[in-house]
C-alpha cells in the first residue's frame, strides 16, 4: 500500500511500518504512541531509523520537556488535544465487560462489531471500550487530554501541533461544532488569549494530569 500511494509525510505507531518507510525512502515520524521521552530516543529515530520527526510524550512535564534537544533538521510533533489510547486488545474486552451471544471473537467480529462501552477499574477510574469496524477493541481513558499549558510553558520547542478530532466516545464534550474549535485552535497556537479561554470554555471534560505530573 505505502509503496502504491507514497505518502509525502506518514506517522506511525509501529516500527515495522517505519522499516518499511525507510526502505522505500519515504519521510515518516514516530508517532504518539511510541512515547518517546529523550533525546537519545530523537537520536535514534533520526540517525538509525532515518526518521523525519517524532512526537513527544504527553507524559513529560514542561520542565522535562526543556531537557531535550532537537536534532539539526528533525521536525518535533505534539498531540495538544485528543483521547487518551490506554491499550489495544485482540481479545474481545466487551465480551468481559457487558456482555455478548458470542463466547469468542471471529472474523465476523473484527469486520463488523461496532460497540462503545464504560467500565470501572479496580482503582475506581472509569475507562471506555471502543470497537470499531475493522478494528480491534480499544480502551481509552473517560477524559480527552488537552494542555494549553504548552504554550506559555515551552513556546518554541515544537514545530507542529496536532489536534485530534475522532469522535471516540468518551465523556468530554464539545461546546462548539469541529469547524469553529479548529479555528479557536489556530488563534490560541498564535499567542491569542480570548481564544485560550475560549477552548477552556467550550471543551468541557478534560485533563491534563499527567502533564501536570511528570514522569517519574
Amino acid at each position: 500500500m505505502l509503496e502504491h500511494i507514497k505518502p509525502k509525510w506518514l506517522v506511525t505507531n509501529n516500527l515495522g511500518v517505519a522499516g518499511i518507510a525507510q526502505s522505500l525512502g519515504l519521510a515518516w515520524v514516530a508517532g504518539p504512541q511510541l512515547n518517546i521521552t529523550n533525546s537519545l530516543s530523537l537520536q535514534c529515530v533520526k540517525q538509525e531509523l532515518k526518521g523525519s520527526g517524532a512526537f513527544i510524550s504527553n507524559e513529560l512535564s514542561a520542565k522535562q520537556m526543556k531537557r531535550l534537544v532537537r536534532p539539526e533538521g528533525f521536525r518535533l510533533f505534539y498531540s495538544l488535544y485528543h483521547p487518551i489510547h490506554l491499550m489495544t486488545s485482540r481479545q474481545c474486552l466487551l465480551i468481559q465487560s457487558i456482555g455478548c451471544k458470542k463466547q469468542s471473537m471471529n472474523k465476523g467480529c473484527m469486520k463488523r462489531c461496532e460497540k462503545t462501552a464504560s467500565i470501572i477499574s479496580l482503582k475506581d477510574q472509569s475507562h471506555i471500550i471502543h470497537k470499531q469496524p475493522g478494528n480491534h477493541n480499544c480502551l481509552y481513558g473517560n477524559e480527552n487530554f488537552l494542555n494549553l499549558d504548552l504554550f506559555a510553558a515551552v513556546p518554541n520547542l515544537f514545530t507542529d501541533i496536532m489536534i485530534d478530532l475522532r469522535d471516540i466516545p468518551t465523556h468530554t464534550k464539545l461546546a462548539v461544532g469541529k469547524a469553529e474549535l479548529i479555528e479557536l485552535f489556530k488563534q490560541a497556537i498564535n499567542g491569542d488569549e480570548a481564544a485560550h479561554q475560549a477552548l477552556s470554555s467550550n471543551i468541557i471534560g478534560i485533563t491534563n494530569k499527567q502533564y501536570l505530573k511528570g514522569l517519574n
